[in-house]
């Protein structure tokens, strides 16, 4: 929504909510798919899993760069998707900097450097998130791992070695399949 006439923009305005837009129609007729509240010193961004049917949310706190990471499944709504519940909280407590890598539906990859500075890929479970069951999959390495992502079924984890790119290939239970 835009501010009233002459109103000064300002960090209270809210940022806009996440929604499913089809090309060529009003934007009246979008659908919402999450709602995206403002909170002061907070950051927010989104990504879709691999087959489109999850929708990642990740909060980032500004002032440390910690986030916390929920997992929204996704529903067909009036030609479009909508979210299918409340957003799933998977990592919590602004502690560690944490990315959505893929989601197999009782499992989500994600890698963290929570406990691991140069960072890992664990295995959590949306309806068990608590950190005492996450499933270390990718072990922190000499190489600090600088992005991964989920591709065909396999991990692809980008590592920074002696100042270039390596990457390792893992499959869904972090059994390297090579380099």
């Amino acid at each position: 929504d835009l501010p009233p006439e002459g109103a000064a923009l300002s960090a209270r305005n809210a940022p806009p909510d996440v929604c499913f837009h089809r090309l060529g129609t009003d934007e009246a007729a979008d659908i919402l798919v999450v709602r995206r509240p403002a909170q002061e010193g907070r950051s927010q961004s989104f990504g879709l899993s691999e087959d489109g049917a999850v929708l990642f949310q990740s909060v980032l706190d500004v002032a440390s760069r910690k986030s916390e990471l929920y997992r929204v499944p996704l529903a067909p709504a009036d030609g479009g998707w909508t979210a299918s519940g409340e957003p799933q909280p998977l990592v919590q407590g602004f502690d560690a900097r944490s990315f959505p890598i893929g989601d197999g539906g009782s499992t989500v990859w994600v890698q963290t450097d929570l406990d691991a500075p140069r960072g890992r890929i664990v295995a959590v479970n949306p309806l068990s998130p608590a950190r005492e069951h996450w499933r270390e999959l990718v072990p922190e390495a000499e190489e600090a791992i600088q992005g991964a992502d989920e591709v065909g079924g396999k991990l692809v984890v980008q590592y920074l070695k002696d100042a270039h790119s390596l990457v390792r290939v893992f499959d869904r239970n972090g059994v390297e399949q090579g380099e």
